[in-house]
């Protein structure tokens, strides 16, 4: 990067092309709705291309990494599609963080600029200070605090404010020779245009790569398996646009030329009060969004809203009363599956289908171009429809890798090209994954593969129990698991009667070791939702059996 002017790209963007498409249709129909204002999709492609325009005179170009640190918003959106269309790589790193992981982001994907806004706390000059401090190596700056003719007014090279040289940075990397590569139609290189961060086993962040093409291909698959291409669809975009879940849903929205209502952060009151105001028909989000918002539906005595359906994941055991909850309220709630390295909505369940099958997590693929197959964790043999193993996928929706400064890590993916996902289940037809749990949560007992939510499940049936969690510790007598789980206020435990209970319910190897009351489980606030945090957990058991 440098502050000459860089040649432009020969191609326009493939996922501008998505928000050119309804601008050449319907330029004055909304595309975005945030902090009051609404921004038309004429009005937000002419805008896209000022920025754009401007980051290339800065000398951003096909080949950096620019890293987006910005909340939900318009300046969000606006500054991640001239990113794209000047061929960068955008590095979504979530606002909230604070400036020592921002710089660790930074660092680790070699970024050389930063999109921020000073009025937070990334982009002032304390926390460039700090980022510099912190080992980041940034030569241009981008500033949202104050906006002139639709870019921001404070913009440019941060000169002498790092030691020494950095190297010449590419998002452009060869992979191993004869290892296929995964390409959406029409993506010639399969260059990384954009990069997700997420939390590395090791405590440094893992950074996914996607191309554009890729985006493109599976936000037009999910427009038109969600309904955000029906006339009206207005989308709800409360979950972080630097995580794949809120950025899939709002990707979608445009490619179906449906509306965005962006929400900076959650909260329940102000989400109905903006469904009421702008007609919100769809929302993606966890177990906990859809809690708390149809608690406040009920609150407020909406027994009818506009809100048509809600893609949910649950990372607890009542995804049918969740269902059901919803059915009550008129809103088909159908589970949802993917991740980061396979982009999110990748699965879903039918909309309006039967409650229960609404209920089970995974799903149809969304993009008919995904292929699904699962493997034999053990035998390392490809299984037959039914059979549980490791879901392998392959598709245009699957990442190009882990990067790994100039290069990319691909070995997570097998011989021929499939990633593996980590995550267990089988197979309900080939087209159809249903998702048992993740392989780092399964627990090994006795020699067998177990998973937690079956006993989790049986402790939820007991009347003391209001939620259950259940982690897997080593003991002198081999593998063993310890539950927590949360009682209704005034209760005690009987921990001797409630596993004596369990005996009776379940094998003798899955009865759980020990049972934990806890007030609350540890929870983290991510990217993509609210997760329990099970290391959290695993660690207080092994402590509390020592």
């Amino acid at each position: 990067m440098s502050a000459t002017l860089r040649s432009e790209t020969t191609t326009r963007s493939p996922v501008l092309e998505l928000v050119r498409s309804m601008a050449s249709r319907s330029p004055g129909a909304a595309a975005v709705v945030s902090d009051g204002e609404s921004l038309a999709y004429g009005e937000l492609v002419a805008s896209v291309e000022a920025l754009a325009e401007r980051m290339r005179g800065l000398g951003i170009g096909p080949g950096d990494r620019v890293a987006l640190c910005l909340p939900n918003g318009a300046a969000w959106v606006r500054s991640y599609l001239a990113l794209c269309e000047t061929g960068a790589a955008a590095v979504l790193i979530n606002a909230r963080y604070p400036v020592p992981e921002v710089a660790r982001i930074l660092t680790a994907a070699g970024a050389a600029g930063l999109v921020g806004d000073s009025r937070g706390r990334i982009g002032d000059a304390a926390s460039l200070d700090a980022l510099y401090v912190h080992g980041a190596a940034l030569e241009v700056v981008m500033d949202w605090a104050t906006v002139v003719d639709g870019v921001p007014a404070t913009a440019g090279v941060a000169t002498g404010r790092h030691n020494g040289e950095r190297a010449p940075l590419t998002s452009r990397s060869s992979l191993p020779a004869g290892v296929p590569l995964p390409q959406a139609r029409g993506d010639e290189d399969g260059g990384v245009a954009t990069v997700f961060a997420s939390s590395g086993s090791t405590g440094a962040p893992k950074l996914i790569g996607h191309s554009q093409a890729a985006i493109a291909d599976h936000s037009r698959a999910v427009a038109a398996a969600f309904g955000y291409d029906r006339e009206g669809a207005v989308v709800l975009g409360q979950l972080p646009l630097c995580g794949v879940w809120g950025f899939n849903t709002v990707m979608a929205a445009f490619a179906g030329g449906a509306t965005a209502v962006l929400m900076p952060e959650f909260d329940a009151s102000q989400a109905v009060t903006l469904i009421e105001r702008h007609h919100v028909t769809y929302a993606n989000g966890p177990d906990a969004f859809v809690r708390r918002l149809f608690r406040e539906l009920e609150t407020r005595g909406l027994a009818e809203s506009s809100m048509r359906t809600i893609g949910f994941s649950t990372f607890t055991n009542d995804s049918r009363e969740l269902v059901d909850w919803g059915d009550r309220l008129g809103i088909s709630l159908t589970q949802v599956y993917g991740s980061s390295e396979q982009l999110a909505l990748m699965l879903r369940r039918r909309e309006g289908g039967d409650p229960a099958d609404r209920s089970e997590p995974g799903g149809p693929t969304t993009n008919p171009d995904t292929r699904l197959r699962v493997r034999d964790p053990e035998s390392g043999q490809l299984l037959a429809v039914g059979e549980t193993g490791e879901l392998e996928t392959y598709g245009p929706n699957v990442m190009l890798g882990y990067l790994n400064g100039d290069g990319l890590d691909r070995s997570t993916f097998t011989e021929d090209g499939w990633v593996r996902t980590g995550d267990l289940g089988y197979l309900e037809d080939p087209t159809t994954f249903r998702f048992v749990t993740k392989d780092k949560d399964v627990l090994r007992l006795s020699g067998f593969l177990v998973d937690p939510a079956e006993i989790e499940g049986a402790l939820e049936r007991q009347p003391e129990v209001i939620e259950a969690k259940v982690v897997g510790v080593a003991t002198s007598d081999g593998p063993r698991c310890v539950a927590f789980i949360r009682q209704p206020d005034g209760s005690e435990l009987d921990e001797e009667g409630l596993l004596s209970r369990l005996s009776g319910d379940l094998a003798t190897y899955k009865v759980p070791f020990r049972v934990i009351a806890i007030e609350e489980f540890p929870r983290i606030d991510g990217a993509n939702g609210i997760r329990i945090q099970r290391l959290a957990l695993r660690q207080q058991a092994e402590e509390a059996i020592r």
